[in-house]
């Protein structure tokens, strides 16, 4: 980078991040990126936190000022005020990286890239099998489940020149991958079983490729050539795929397992790539996408990454997303140790201290006092922002009060981010009319106590993808009492899902009451508003149960305990006889002789 370059960064962050374009109301349609919490409601509405409480408990949920809104939440509480609601889907990041390349000169200095090519198709049409044969391995043997279930990238030499490969997931589930896979490539090869013709996948690959406007080459695999490869057949499946308005550079008929097939694909896509002349400057610092990032045990935090511009090298500071870090050692897709990486290259960095989110840009930084610099931006607009490292859709439970709706609560946890959206936009279709799920929090990688403790509040399951766990783990989710299922194929996933909605609709939850106690003196703290001062008369009252506030026997407020304190200090339970302080959340109109009952919900069999 220049010096004038690495002031134009920096002008482009600050003008960016202080310009605070996260959230804007314009045209009655509110705009935002990023996470929202309560008092940003407050402060875009102009209406006092408690009132924005009382909307959502009106309609059975709980939330408070700490979590982090869902998408869901916040389009219900601006389509109350007649107000439509655009979630920004780059980041500013992504803006920022994008307005920094298209400012400098990156014209001079070009040379040819390798074409990143995407092969794509239907589930079971051959698309890994055919990259087993180009690139000599058993891939599709080793997958789980034997189909693809997240992007992978490698890189082959034919002829003296290098080949990007991106291999895609054809199973309905993986919509954004395959999104993702098809925005990121120069060039893709669809695979169409010649028996089969062209199934759903196929068709909305189809319109992917009418949406980018990118060159396609059609191989028809014929996985039983003597009843498809013929001309009567062929004719007919070229016809399919003209009536659907594609038409592709290249037509292949051959088989994905004969080499003579892959290796006329191979020049194909070189020819293609000598007419496109795909190019990039390898002297500028290194811009391209995250594919994928996950927390290994030995290694750390790995993030898959495409270069698309520029060179990546050992040591460089990597920014994407509002985070910067050091790279400390770099690895190519056979996890060959490497110096630098050039454009069209895919490339393993490990040592950053986050985990990259996946979708985002990324650029180098060489320059270490301009990495300060940016870095010192970054923390003070993060304190801003207040985010938390724990990806947490919504943090919010169902009040059980309002039960026109079952939601069963769920915590994710997965071994990539990649497969961590898919999971996340399962989920979330998977509801029906009177039943829906509600990811309470996320996670990659590992399995924090915050999470253990979230799911036993909120009485949530554990989903566990790709994860292997250890005896420990599995000890600490028996001490307790948590629920989980754990798989490592998609489908399997989906499957238990369906279980899971079959035997909650057979249930009915029930209030049980685990203790009461009495309030006997009310204490006024600036800090934290009214204490309750109590007397507990009957069993327990436990900090992470919910509790109702009665008077004169009127249900008056129910919520969660924020605080318990028995002789002044901070406890998690306050047993029959003692005295003890209560801090509510979103209550403090307490009175002497109010009742606080302590109760959680359990499932009965309808009977």
């Amino acid at each position: 980078m220049t010096q004038d370059n690495n002031q134009l960064l920096l002008e482009l962050l600050k003008n960016k991040l202080s310009a605070k374009n996260w959230q804007e109301i314009k045209d009655k349609t509110f705009f935002y990126a990023g996470n929202l919490k309560l008092t940003d409601l407050s402060q875009i509405f102009q209406v006092p936190v408690k009132q924005i409480i009382t909307f959502f408990w009106d309609k059975g949920i709980i939330v408070n000022q700490e979590q982090n809104l869902s998408p869901q939440l916040i389009e219900n509480y601006c389509q109350s005020h007649g107000i439509k609601v655009v979630k920004q889907k780059n980041s500013s990041f992504d803006s920022i990286i994008e307005e920094y390349f298209h400012q400098i000169n990156q014209q001079e200095n070009l040379v040819s890239r390798p074409p990143v090519v995407s092969i794509m198709g239907h589930i079971d049409h051959g698309k890994t099998t055919l990259l087993d044969t180009i690139r000599g391995s058993q891939v599709q043997k080793e997958e789980k489940g034997g189909i693809t279930q997240k992007i992978s990238i490698y890189q082959v030499t034919f002829q003296e020149k290098k080949i990007t490969f991106c291999d895609t997931p054809g199973h309905s589930d993986f919509i954004k991958m395959r999104q993702r896979g098809i925005s990121l490539t120069d060039l893709v090869v669809l695979v169409i079983d010649a028996k089969n013709g062209i199934m759903s996948q196929t068709k909305e690959i189809i319109n992917y490729l009418h949406e980018y406007q990118l060159p396609v080459i059609v191989f028809f695999n014929h996985k039983k050539p003597s009843e498809t490869d013929n001309e009567t057949n062929l004719t007919k499946l070229k016809s399919q795929v003209q009536e659907y308005g594609l038409t592709p550079i290249e037509w292949i008929s051959g088989s994905v397992r004969e080499k003579k097939d892959a290796d006329q694909l191979c020049e194909n896509i070189l020819s293609i790539s000598e007419i496109g002349q795909w190019k990039a400057n390898p002297q500028l610092p290194a811009c391209g996408l995250v594919i994928d990032s996950k927390l290994s045990s030995k290694l750390g935090k790995i993030a898959l990454l495409l270069v698309q511009n520029g060179t990546l090298r050992e040591k460089d500071l990597l920014l994407t997303n509002g985070k910067i870090g050091k790279i400390k050692r770099m690895t190519d897709f056979q996890k060959k140790n490497l110096n630098q990486a050039f454009p069209g290259d895919p490339v393993q960095v490990i040592g950053l201290d986050f985990l990259a989110e996946v979708g985002e840009k990324f650029l180098t930084i060489s320059d270490d006092k301009l990495g300060k610099k940016i870095s010192k931006l970054l923390t003070d607009y993060q304190k801003e922002r207040s985010e938390i490292d724990l990806v947490s859709q919504s943090t919010t439970w169902l009040n059980p009060e309002v039960e026109k709706q079952k939601v069963i609560n769920l915590l994710v946890i997965a071994d990539t981010q990649a497969s961590l959206e898919v999971l996340t936009d399962l989920v979330e279709n998977k509801a029906i009319n009177d039943l829906s799920f509600q990811i309470i929090a996320s996670s990659v990688g590992n399995i924090p106590d915050q999470l253990l403790n979230l799911a036993k509040i909120t009485r949530s399951y554990l989903l566990i993808f790709n994860l292997k766990l250890s005896k420990e783990i599995r000890q600490r989710f028996k001490e307790n009492e948590l629920k989980w299922f754990q798989s490592d194929i998609i489908y399997e996933v989906e499957e238990k899902l369906e279980k899971l909605i079959k035997r909650t609709k057979e249930k009915k939850q029930v209030e049980k009451i685990l203790g009461t106690a009495e309030v006997t003196k009310i204490i006024y703290f600036s800090k934290v508003g009214n204490i309750a001062g109590c007397q507990v008369t009957d069993r327990i009252i436990e900090r992470n149960n919910l509790v109702h506030v009665s008077r004169q026997g009127q249900k008056i407020f129910s919520g969660k305990i924020k605080s318990l304190q028995v002789e002044k200090e901070k406890t998690s339970e306050a047993r029959k006889g003692q005295e003890c302080g209560i801090v509510l959340e979103g209550f403090d109109d307490f009175q002497e002789k109010d009742q606080i009952i302590s109760y959680r919900w359990e499932e009965e069999d309808v009977s």
